[in-house]
Protein backbone atom coordinates (compact mmCIF):
# COMPACT_ATOMS: atom_id res chain seq x y z
CA UNK A 1 0.00 0.00 0.00
CA UNK A 2 1.48 3.44 -1.08
CA UNK A 3 0.80 6.59 0.78
CA UNK A 4 1.28 10.18 -1.43
CA UNK A 5 3.87 12.79 -0.25
CA UNK A 6 2.91 16.07 -0.38
CA UNK A 7 5.03 18.64 -2.49
CA UNK A 8 7.12 20.38 0.33
CA UNK A 9 5.66 23.79 -1.29
CA UNK A 10 2.37 22.79 -0.14
CA UNK A 11 3.51 21.24 3.36
CA UNK A 12 4.88 25.08 3.96
CA UNK A 13 1.49 26.81 2.80
CA UNK A 14 -0.53 24.36 5.49
CA UNK A 15 2.00 25.29 8.46
CA UNK A 16 1.16 29.08 6.98
CA UNK A 17 -2.50 28.54 6.85
CA UNK A 18 -2.44 26.98 10.45
CA UNK A 19 -0.73 29.52 11.93
CA UNK A 20 -3.04 32.19 10.80
CA UNK A 21 -5.31 30.16 11.93
CA UNK A 22 -4.19 30.21 15.11
CA UNK A 23 -3.52 34.00 15.45
CA UNK A 24 -7.11 34.79 14.06
CA UNK A 25 -8.70 32.36 17.15
CA UNK A 26 -6.08 32.73 19.39
CA UNK A 27 -7.73 33.84 23.05
CA UNK A 28 -6.55 37.13 25.17
CA UNK A 29 -3.93 34.93 27.25
CA UNK A 30 -2.14 33.72 23.85
CA UNK A 31 0.62 36.76 22.28
CA UNK A 32 1.71 36.58 19.12
CA UNK A 33 4.86 36.12 19.93
CA UNK A 34 4.76 32.81 21.38
CA UNK A 35 2.22 31.11 18.52
CA UNK A 36 5.43 32.31 16.07
CA UNK A 37 7.86 30.68 17.92
CA UNK A 38 5.49 27.58 18.15
CA UNK A 39 5.60 27.23 14.48
CA UNK A 40 9.31 28.32 13.77
CA UNK A 41 8.80 32.13 12.80
CA UNK A 42 9.84 35.71 13.26
CA UNK A 43 7.28 37.20 14.67
CA UNK A 44 7.13 39.93 11.78
CA UNK A 45 6.61 36.82 9.48
CA UNK A 46 3.36 35.95 11.49
CA UNK A 47 1.91 39.70 11.19
CA UNK A 48 3.05 39.32 7.32
CA UNK A 49 0.85 36.36 6.79
CA UNK A 50 -1.87 37.19 8.90
CA UNK A 51 -2.52 40.86 6.64
CA UNK A 52 -1.98 38.45 3.73
CA UNK A 53 -4.45 36.00 4.61
CA UNK A 54 -6.87 38.81 5.05
CA UNK A 55 -5.93 41.21 1.78
CA UNK A 56 -7.16 37.83 -0.16
CA UNK A 57 -9.93 37.03 1.64
CA UNK A 58 -11.18 40.63 1.06
CA UNK A 59 -14.13 40.84 -1.45
CA UNK A 60 -13.51 42.79 -5.46
CA UNK A 61 -14.61 42.55 -8.38
CA UNK A 62 -13.66 39.48 -11.22
CA UNK A 63 -11.21 39.95 -13.60
CA UNK A 64 -8.07 41.28 -14.19
CA UNK A 65 -6.28 43.69 -11.94
CA UNK A 66 -7.00 46.97 -12.59
CA UNK A 67 -3.98 48.61 -14.52
CA UNK A 68 -2.61 45.70 -15.86
CA UNK A 69 -2.39 47.56 -19.48
CA UNK A 70 -0.34 50.25 -18.30
CA UNK A 71 2.33 48.09 -16.44
CA UNK A 72 2.60 45.98 -19.51
CA UNK A 73 3.16 49.11 -21.82
CA UNK A 74 5.42 50.33 -18.71
CA UNK A 75 7.32 47.33 -19.31
CA UNK A 76 7.91 47.89 -23.26
CA UNK A 77 9.00 51.57 -22.38
CA UNK A 78 11.17 50.54 -20.08
CA UNK A 79 12.96 48.24 -22.57
CA UNK A 80 12.54 50.41 -25.40
CA UNK A 81 14.52 53.45 -23.73
CA UNK A 82 17.39 50.71 -21.75
CA UNK A 83 17.95 49.64 -26.10
CA UNK A 84 18.03 53.64 -27.11
CA UNK A 85 20.34 54.12 -24.20
CA UNK A 86 22.74 51.50 -24.90
CA UNK A 87 22.41 52.44 -28.76
CA UNK A 88 23.88 56.48 -27.10
CA UNK A 89 26.47 54.83 -25.30
CA UNK A 90 27.81 53.17 -28.09
CA UNK A 91 27.54 56.42 -30.28
CA UNK A 92 29.29 58.55 -27.53
CA UNK A 93 31.84 56.07 -27.18
CA UNK A 94 32.74 56.64 -30.96
CA UNK A 95 32.24 60.10 -30.29
CA UNK A 96 35.22 59.56 -27.71
CA UNK A 97 37.33 57.85 -30.05
CA UNK A 98 37.05 60.58 -32.80
CA UNK A 99 37.71 63.31 -30.18
CA UNK A 100 40.61 61.52 -29.19
CA UNK A 101 41.56 61.53 -32.66
CA UNK A 102 41.32 65.09 -33.75
CA UNK A 103 44.62 67.15 -32.34
CA UNK A 104 43.39 70.61 -31.15
CA UNK A 105 45.34 73.46 -33.56
CA UNK A 106 47.29 76.10 -30.69
CA UNK A 107 49.73 78.56 -31.56
CA UNK A 108 52.35 75.95 -29.42
CA UNK A 109 51.56 73.32 -31.47
CA UNK A 110 51.92 75.00 -34.92
CA UNK A 111 55.18 76.07 -33.87
CA UNK A 112 56.36 72.93 -32.38
CA UNK A 113 55.64 71.51 -36.10
CA UNK A 114 56.80 74.80 -38.14
CA UNK A 115 60.53 74.00 -35.91
CA UNK A 116 60.72 70.21 -36.72
CA UNK A 117 59.59 70.91 -40.67
CA UNK A 118 62.01 73.56 -40.67
CA UNK A 119 64.82 71.14 -39.34
CA UNK A 120 63.93 68.43 -41.32
CA UNK A 121 64.35 70.89 -44.42
CA UNK A 122 60.82 71.14 -45.43
CA UNK A 123 59.99 74.44 -47.52
CA UNK A 124 57.54 76.90 -46.18
CA UNK A 125 55.10 76.34 -48.85
CA UNK A 126 55.05 72.39 -48.32
CA UNK A 127 54.73 73.15 -44.56
CA UNK A 128 51.53 75.28 -45.17
CA UNK A 129 49.81 72.32 -46.94
CA UNK A 130 50.49 70.08 -44.90
CA UNK A 131 49.54 71.97 -41.67
CA UNK A 132 46.39 72.81 -43.72
CA UNK A 133 45.62 68.94 -44.46
CA UNK A 134 46.50 68.21 -41.33
CA UNK A 135 43.82 70.67 -39.34
CA UNK A 136 41.26 71.00 -41.97
CA UNK A 137 41.86 74.03 -42.98
CA UNK A 138 42.40 75.94 -39.37
CA UNK A 139 46.56 76.73 -39.78
CA UNK A 140 48.11 79.26 -40.90
CA UNK A 141 49.84 80.64 -43.92
CA UNK A 142 53.04 80.50 -45.18
CA UNK A 143 53.86 84.28 -44.50
CA UNK A 144 53.00 83.52 -40.68
CA UNK A 145 55.12 80.36 -40.90
CA UNK A 146 58.07 82.05 -42.16
CA UNK A 147 57.84 84.75 -39.74
CA UNK A 148 57.80 82.75 -36.75
CA UNK A 149 60.65 80.71 -38.29
CA UNK A 150 62.94 84.21 -38.47
CA UNK A 151 61.57 85.09 -35.03
CA UNK A 152 62.49 81.29 -33.27
CA UNK A 153 65.77 81.92 -35.03
CA UNK A 154 66.47 85.26 -33.06
CA UNK A 155 65.59 83.05 -30.10
CA UNK A 156 67.63 80.25 -30.74
CA UNK A 157 70.66 83.01 -31.63
CA UNK A 158 70.32 84.44 -28.33
CA UNK A 159 70.39 80.91 -27.02
CA UNK A 160 73.95 80.11 -28.52
CA UNK A 161 75.79 83.67 -27.68
CA UNK A 162 74.12 82.51 -23.88
CA UNK A 163 75.65 78.65 -23.76
CA UNK A 164 79.22 80.27 -25.87
CA UNK A 165 79.09 82.35 -23.21
CA UNK A 166 79.12 79.95 -20.07
CA UNK A 167 82.19 78.10 -21.48
CA UNK A 168 84.49 80.64 -23.70
CA UNK A 169 86.56 81.33 -20.98
CA UNK A 170 87.90 78.32 -19.98
CA UNK A 171 87.90 76.03 -23.59
CA UNK A 172 91.97 75.52 -24.47
CA UNK A 173 90.77 73.59 -28.05
CA UNK A 174 88.02 74.38 -30.79
CA UNK A 175 87.98 73.56 -34.06
CA UNK A 176 87.31 75.61 -36.94
CA UNK A 177 86.32 75.61 -40.76
CA UNK A 178 84.10 77.18 -43.75
CA UNK A 179 81.30 75.88 -45.09
CA UNK A 180 80.02 77.33 -48.48
CA UNK A 181 75.75 77.92 -48.90
CA UNK A 182 75.08 79.46 -52.24
CA UNK A 183 78.66 80.41 -52.57
CA UNK A 184 78.71 82.31 -49.65
CA UNK A 185 80.82 81.17 -46.67
CA UNK A 186 79.48 80.31 -43.42
CA UNK A 187 82.09 80.48 -40.40
CA UNK A 188 81.51 77.79 -37.89
CA UNK A 189 83.42 77.28 -34.63
CA UNK A 190 82.76 73.82 -32.30
CA UNK A 191 83.78 71.95 -29.40
CA UNK A 192 85.65 69.01 -30.13
CA UNK A 193 84.88 66.76 -27.83
CA UNK A 194 81.82 67.40 -27.16
CA UNK A 195 81.02 68.10 -30.78
CA UNK A 196 78.98 71.05 -30.10
CA UNK A 197 78.59 74.38 -32.49
CA UNK A 198 79.95 77.37 -30.59
CA UNK A 199 79.26 79.96 -33.56
CA UNK A 200 77.88 79.11 -36.84
CA UNK A 201 77.29 82.82 -38.94
CA UNK A 202 77.50 83.85 -42.91
CA UNK A 203 80.68 85.83 -43.11
CA UNK A 204 81.37 86.33 -47.02
CA UNK A 205 85.26 87.62 -45.78
CA UNK A 206 88.54 85.64 -45.89
CA UNK A 207 91.10 87.66 -44.30
CA UNK A 208 92.85 86.49 -41.06
CA UNK A 209 91.63 89.43 -39.17
CA UNK A 210 87.84 87.84 -40.19
CA UNK A 211 89.07 84.86 -37.83
CA UNK A 212 90.47 86.41 -35.23
CA UNK A 213 86.78 87.91 -34.60
CA UNK A 214 85.71 84.72 -34.11
CA UNK A 215 88.70 83.36 -32.09
CA UNK A 216 88.95 86.32 -29.58
CA UNK A 217 86.33 85.49 -28.02
CA UNK A 218 88.28 82.36 -26.36
CA UNK A 219 90.85 83.99 -24.08
CA UNK A 220 92.62 81.07 -22.84
CA UNK A 221 92.68 79.06 -26.25
CA UNK A 222 95.90 76.94 -26.61
CA UNK A 223 95.05 74.78 -29.60
CA UNK A 224 92.97 75.22 -33.01
CA UNK A 225 92.04 72.20 -35.15
CA UNK A 226 91.12 73.41 -38.81
CA UNK A 227 92.67 73.30 -42.20
CA UNK A 228 95.89 74.79 -43.76
CA UNK A 229 93.47 77.73 -45.71
CA UNK A 230 95.37 81.17 -45.18
CA UNK A 231 93.05 83.04 -43.29
CA UNK A 232 93.01 80.52 -40.58
CA UNK A 233 96.99 79.98 -40.77
CA UNK A 234 97.30 84.13 -40.55
CA UNK A 235 94.88 84.20 -37.30
CA UNK A 236 96.35 80.90 -35.22
CA UNK A 237 100.06 83.20 -36.20
CA UNK A 238 98.36 86.05 -34.89
CA UNK A 239 96.88 84.74 -31.50
CA UNK A 240 100.31 82.62 -31.12
CA UNK A 241 97.99 79.72 -31.06
CA UNK A 242 99.10 76.03 -31.85
CA UNK A 243 97.51 75.01 -35.36
CA UNK A 244 96.65 71.72 -35.74
CA UNK A 245 96.35 70.27 -39.46
CA UNK A 246 92.98 68.92 -39.68
CA UNK A 247 93.21 65.32 -40.13
CA UNK A 248 90.22 65.29 -42.61
CA UNK A 249 91.68 67.78 -44.93
CA UNK A 250 95.07 66.57 -44.72
CA UNK A 251 94.89 62.90 -45.57
CA UNK A 252 92.25 63.78 -48.79
CA UNK A 253 95.31 66.68 -49.76
CA UNK A 254 97.92 63.52 -49.91
CA UNK A 255 95.27 61.65 -51.28
CA UNK A 256 94.50 63.85 -53.91
CA UNK A 257 97.98 65.53 -54.77
CA UNK A 258 100.46 62.65 -53.95
CA UNK A 259 98.85 59.17 -53.90
CA UNK A 260 96.66 59.50 -57.06
CA UNK A 261 98.98 61.34 -59.55
CA UNK A 262 101.61 58.31 -58.65
CA UNK A 263 98.82 55.66 -59.05
CA UNK A 264 97.59 57.25 -62.67
CA UNK A 265 101.28 57.36 -63.69
CA UNK A 266 101.95 53.69 -62.48
CA UNK A 267 98.63 52.56 -64.39
CA UNK A 268 99.79 54.58 -68.02
CA UNK A 269 102.80 52.42 -67.17
CA UNK A 270 101.60 49.37 -66.09
CA UNK A 271 99.47 49.98 -70.05
CA UNK A 272 102.84 50.66 -71.85
CA UNK A 273 104.54 47.57 -70.58
CA UNK A 274 101.37 45.83 -71.13
CA UNK A 275 101.29 46.52 -75.13
CA UNK A 276 105.50 46.56 -75.12
CA UNK A 277 104.90 42.86 -74.35
CA UNK A 278 102.13 42.16 -76.99
CA UNK A 279 104.47 43.53 -79.34
CA UNK A 280 107.06 41.37 -78.58
CA UNK A 281 105.56 38.48 -78.72
CA UNK A 282 103.20 38.23 -81.62
CA UNK A 283 103.72 36.10 -84.21
CA UNK A 284 102.03 38.13 -87.00
CA UNK A 285 101.49 41.51 -88.20
CA UNK A 286 102.88 44.74 -89.56
CA UNK A 287 105.84 46.50 -87.81
CA UNK A 288 108.52 45.11 -86.34
CA UNK A 289 108.67 43.24 -83.09
CA UNK A 290 110.11 45.00 -80.18
CA UNK A 291 113.46 43.44 -78.75
CA UNK A 292 113.50 41.71 -75.07
CA UNK A 293 115.71 44.84 -73.89
CA UNK A 294 112.80 47.50 -74.66
CA UNK A 295 110.64 45.37 -73.21
CA UNK A 296 112.37 44.87 -70.27
CA UNK A 297 112.69 48.75 -70.18
CA UNK A 298 109.43 49.30 -69.88
CA UNK A 299 108.59 47.03 -67.29
CA UNK A 300 111.75 48.47 -64.94
CA UNK A 301 109.63 51.67 -65.43
CA UNK A 302 106.50 50.46 -64.17
CA UNK A 303 107.89 48.28 -61.40
CA UNK A 304 110.16 51.93 -60.21
CA UNK A 305 106.50 53.62 -60.56
CA UNK A 306 104.88 51.18 -58.35
CA UNK A 307 107.50 51.13 -55.92
CA UNK A 308 107.47 55.10 -55.96
CA UNK A 309 103.98 54.84 -55.14
CA UNK A 310 104.52 52.81 -52.06
CA UNK A 311 107.25 55.17 -50.86
CA UNK A 312 104.71 57.66 -50.79
CA UNK A 313 101.80 55.76 -48.86
CA UNK A 314 104.69 54.71 -46.23
CA UNK A 315 105.44 58.00 -45.78
CA UNK A 316 101.56 59.01 -45.72
CA UNK A 317 100.98 56.76 -42.68
CA UNK A 318 103.63 57.35 -40.79
CA UNK A 319 102.80 61.35 -40.69
CA UNK A 320 99.28 60.34 -40.11
CA UNK A 321 100.12 58.47 -36.92
CA UNK A 322 101.41 61.51 -35.81
CA UNK A 323 97.53 62.46 -34.79
CA UNK A 324 97.56 59.66 -32.49
CA UNK A 325 97.99 60.99 -29.26
CA UNK A 326 99.71 58.03 -28.03
CA UNK A 327 103.12 56.82 -30.10
CA UNK A 328 102.02 53.21 -32.03
CA UNK A 329 105.14 51.93 -31.21
CA UNK A 330 105.31 52.39 -27.39
CA UNK A 331 101.97 53.40 -26.66
CA UNK A 332 103.22 56.08 -25.33
CA UNK A 333 102.40 59.61 -25.37
CA UNK A 334 104.93 60.94 -28.07
CA UNK A 335 108.14 62.21 -27.08
CA UNK A 336 110.06 64.99 -28.79
CA UNK A 337 112.91 62.04 -30.24
CA UNK A 338 109.54 59.77 -31.55
CA UNK A 339 108.34 62.46 -33.20
CA UNK A 340 111.71 63.61 -34.36
CA UNK A 341 112.23 59.79 -35.99
CA UNK A 342 108.74 59.74 -37.56
CA UNK A 343 109.33 62.54 -39.65
CA UNK A 344 112.88 62.07 -40.55
CA UNK A 345 111.47 58.41 -41.82
CA UNK A 346 108.68 60.05 -43.41
CA UNK A 347 111.32 62.72 -44.90
CA UNK A 348 113.81 59.57 -46.59
CA UNK A 349 111.00 58.09 -47.89
CA UNK A 350 109.58 61.18 -49.75
CA UNK A 351 113.23 61.96 -50.77
CA UNK A 352 112.78 58.91 -52.67
CA UNK A 353 109.81 60.34 -55.00
CA UNK A 354 111.07 61.61 -57.93
CA UNK A 355 109.18 64.11 -60.30
CA UNK A 356 107.29 67.35 -59.31
CA UNK A 357 105.31 64.90 -57.40
CA UNK A 358 107.66 64.42 -54.60
CA UNK A 359 108.50 68.04 -54.93
CA UNK A 360 104.72 69.01 -54.33
CA UNK A 361 104.53 66.21 -50.80
CA UNK A 362 108.09 67.33 -49.80
CA UNK A 363 107.53 71.37 -49.78
CA UNK A 364 104.06 70.50 -48.18
CA UNK A 365 105.49 68.43 -45.54
CA UNK A 366 108.60 71.25 -45.20
CA UNK A 367 106.09 73.60 -44.29
CA UNK A 368 103.38 72.26 -42.37
CA UNK A 369 104.46 69.20 -41.32
CA UNK A 370 104.66 70.23 -37.72
CA UNK A 371 101.44 70.99 -37.68
CA UNK A 372 100.88 67.31 -37.61
CA UNK A 373 102.21 66.65 -33.75
CA UNK A 374 100.66 70.16 -32.40
CA UNK A 375 98.27 68.70 -29.87
CA UNK A 376 101.53 67.54 -28.24
CA UNK A 377 101.46 70.94 -27.04
CA UNK A 378 98.85 70.09 -25.10
CA UNK A 379 101.04 68.22 -22.63
CA UNK A 380 102.62 71.12 -21.89
CA UNK A 381 100.03 72.57 -19.71
CA UNK A 382 99.28 69.28 -17.98
CA UNK A 383 99.41 70.49 -14.42
CA UNK A 384 102.12 68.01 -12.20
CA UNK A 385 102.94 67.97 -9.16
CA UNK A 386 105.78 66.31 -8.12
CA UNK A 387 106.09 65.12 -4.21
CA UNK A 388 109.14 67.22 -2.54
CA UNK A 389 111.93 64.29 -2.52
CA UNK A 390 111.05 61.96 -5.51
CA UNK A 391 113.16 60.92 -8.11
CA UNK A 392 110.49 60.66 -10.33
CA UNK A 393 110.28 63.24 -13.40
CA UNK A 394 107.39 64.45 -14.89
CA UNK A 395 107.87 62.51 -17.94
CA UNK A 396 108.06 59.66 -15.95
CA UNK A 397 104.94 60.27 -14.06
CA UNK A 398 102.83 60.80 -17.42
CA UNK A 399 104.25 57.52 -18.70
CA UNK A 400 103.26 55.90 -16.14
CA UNK A 401 99.75 57.15 -15.83
CA UNK A 402 99.28 56.13 -19.40
CA UNK A 403 100.65 52.75 -18.09
CA UNK A 404 97.94 52.58 -15.49
CA UNK A 405 94.93 53.11 -17.61
CA UNK A 406 96.37 50.22 -19.73
CA UNK A 407 96.35 47.51 -16.85
CA UNK A 408 93.51 48.63 -15.59
CA UNK A 409 91.61 48.03 -18.51
CA UNK A 410 93.16 44.59 -19.02
CA UNK A 411 92.63 43.90 -15.19
CA UNK A 412 89.14 44.92 -16.00
CA UNK A 413 88.89 42.59 -19.18
CA UNK A 414 90.59 39.69 -17.21
CA UNK A 415 88.67 36.40 -16.02
CA UNK A 416 91.97 33.97 -15.25
CA UNK A 417 94.60 35.91 -13.07
CA UNK A 418 92.03 38.54 -12.35
CA UNK A 419 93.53 39.06 -8.24
CA UNK A 420 97.49 39.25 -9.93
CA UNK A 421 96.33 41.91 -12.49
CA UNK A 422 94.30 43.99 -9.92
CA UNK A 423 97.85 43.53 -7.29
CA UNK A 424 99.63 45.36 -10.45
CA UNK A 425 96.85 48.24 -10.60
CA UNK A 426 96.96 48.82 -6.91
CA UNK A 427 100.76 48.71 -6.60
CA UNK A 428 101.32 51.26 -9.84
CA UNK A 429 98.82 53.13 -8.52
CA UNK A 430 100.99 53.43 -5.03
CA UNK A 431 103.98 54.34 -6.62
CA UNK A 432 102.32 57.12 -8.57
CA UNK A 433 100.39 58.78 -5.41
CA UNK A 434 103.99 58.74 -3.89
CA UNK A 435 105.42 61.08 -6.66
CA UNK A 436 102.77 62.79 -7.72
CA UNK A 437 100.32 64.57 -4.83
CA UNK A 438 97.32 65.66 -7.77
CA UNK A 439 97.37 61.86 -9.59
CA UNK A 440 93.59 61.91 -9.92
CA UNK A 441 94.23 65.50 -11.44
CA UNK A 442 96.82 64.11 -14.26
CA UNK A 443 94.98 61.11 -14.91
CA UNK A 444 91.35 63.46 -16.03
CA UNK A 445 94.25 65.72 -17.65
CA UNK A 446 95.83 63.25 -19.59
CA UNK A 447 92.46 61.76 -20.55
CA UNK A 448 90.89 64.54 -21.87
CA UNK A 449 94.00 65.41 -24.00
CA UNK A 450 93.48 61.73 -25.21
CA UNK A 451 89.91 62.80 -26.27
CA UNK A 452 91.14 65.70 -28.30
CA UNK A 453 89.60 64.08 -31.74
CA UNK A 454 92.06 64.29 -34.52
CA UNK A 455 89.39 64.55 -36.85
CA UNK A 456 88.32 67.52 -35.30
CA UNK A 457 87.52 69.17 -39.35
CA UNK A 458 85.11 66.44 -40.35
CA UNK A 459 82.54 66.85 -37.14
CA UNK A 460 82.07 70.38 -39.27
CA UNK A 461 81.78 69.01 -42.46
CA UNK A 462 79.31 66.22 -40.59
CA UNK A 463 77.40 69.40 -39.38
CA UNK A 464 77.85 70.92 -42.95
CA UNK A 465 76.17 67.95 -44.22
CA UNK A 466 73.27 68.84 -42.78
CA UNK A 467 73.28 72.43 -43.41
CA UNK A 468 73.99 72.07 -47.15
CA UNK A 469 70.31 70.26 -48.15
CA UNK A 470 69.25 73.63 -47.10
CA UNK A 471 70.52 75.76 -49.95
CA UNK A 472 68.21 73.01 -52.37
CA UNK A 473 65.05 74.58 -50.09
CA UNK A 474 65.54 77.98 -49.48
CA UNK A 475 66.89 80.62 -51.80
CA UNK A 476 68.32 82.33 -49.26
CA UNK A 477 69.88 80.46 -46.10
CA UNK A 478 69.70 82.79 -43.08
CA UNK A 479 71.81 83.25 -39.68
CA UNK A 480 68.53 82.28 -37.92
CA UNK A 481 67.58 79.03 -39.77
CA UNK A 482 71.30 78.86 -39.12
CA UNK A 483 70.54 79.20 -35.26
CA UNK A 484 68.20 76.74 -35.40
CA UNK A 485 70.12 74.32 -36.93
CA UNK A 486 72.73 74.49 -34.71
CA UNK A 487 70.55 74.84 -31.64
CA UNK A 488 68.96 71.25 -32.60
CA UNK A 489 72.08 69.91 -33.20
CA UNK A 490 73.07 70.53 -29.73
CA UNK A 491 70.43 69.41 -27.92
CA UNK A 492 69.67 66.11 -30.31
CA UNK A 493 70.70 62.79 -29.03
CA UNK A 494 73.18 61.02 -30.90
CA UNK A 495 72.38 57.66 -32.44
CA UNK A 496 75.35 56.09 -32.80
CA UNK A 497 79.16 56.60 -32.58
CA UNK A 498 81.20 57.44 -28.98
CA UNK A 499 78.35 59.99 -27.90
CA UNK A 500 75.13 57.59 -28.95
CA UNK A 501 72.34 58.55 -26.40
CA UNK A 502 74.13 61.63 -25.47
CA UNK A 503 74.13 64.90 -26.51
CA UNK A 504 76.57 67.70 -27.38
CA UNK A 505 75.56 70.61 -24.84
CA UNK A 506 75.22 68.18 -21.67
CA UNK A 507 78.39 66.47 -22.64
CA UNK A 508 79.74 70.44 -23.03
CA UNK A 509 78.36 71.06 -18.95
CA UNK A 510 75.92 74.24 -20.74
CA UNK A 511 72.78 74.81 -19.21
CA UNK A 512 70.55 77.01 -21.54
CA UNK A 513 67.09 75.18 -19.59
CA UNK A 514 67.28 72.21 -21.94
CA UNK A 515 66.71 69.86 -18.76
CA UNK A 516 64.75 66.89 -20.57
CA UNK A 517 62.84 69.48 -22.63
CA UNK A 518 63.24 68.56 -26.90
CA UNK A 519 64.62 71.72 -28.80
CA UNK A 520 61.91 72.76 -30.21
CA UNK A 521 60.61 73.29 -26.69
CA UNK A 522 63.43 74.95 -25.57
CA UNK A 523 63.02 77.51 -27.93
CA UNK A 524 59.72 78.36 -27.02
CA UNK A 525 60.15 78.46 -23.39
CA UNK A 526 63.40 80.92 -23.98
CA UNK A 527 60.35 83.17 -26.48
CA UNK A 528 57.63 82.75 -23.69
CA UNK A 529 60.19 83.72 -20.70
CA UNK A 530 61.65 86.74 -22.76
CA UNK A 531 58.32 88.12 -23.22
Amino acid sequence: MSFYAAPVALAKAHSALRLVASLVLRDDTTCVADLAEAFGVSRSRAYQLLDQALAALCPHPPGPVVGHRDLAHAHARIAQLEAENTSLRRDLGQAHEHLDRCVEVTERKLDRLNLVMAHHKVSVDATAEILRLAFDGRARGPSWLHERRQQLGRVARGLLDQARAQVCGTLRVVAADDIFLHRLPVKVVMEPRSLAVLQVMRWPWHAGEDWMLFLEEFPDLDLVVADLGTDLVAATSARNVLHMADFFHEKRWWADHVLKPLSRHEQQLAVDARQALERATRVKGPGRRLAPARVDDVEGQRAHAEAQFFLAAEAVDDLMSLYQPLCPATRQVWSARQVHLTMARAEGLLAQVQGPVGETARGHLARHGWKYEAHRGLLDHLDVQLRVGTVWTRDQVLAEVVHLDQVTRRAERATDGAVEAWRRVRSLDKKLRRACTNLAQVRAQLQEYREVPCRSSSAVESFNNRVRVMQYVHRRVSDELLALEALAWNLSERREGRLRGKRPYDELGVDVGQANEAWYDVVLNAERLAA
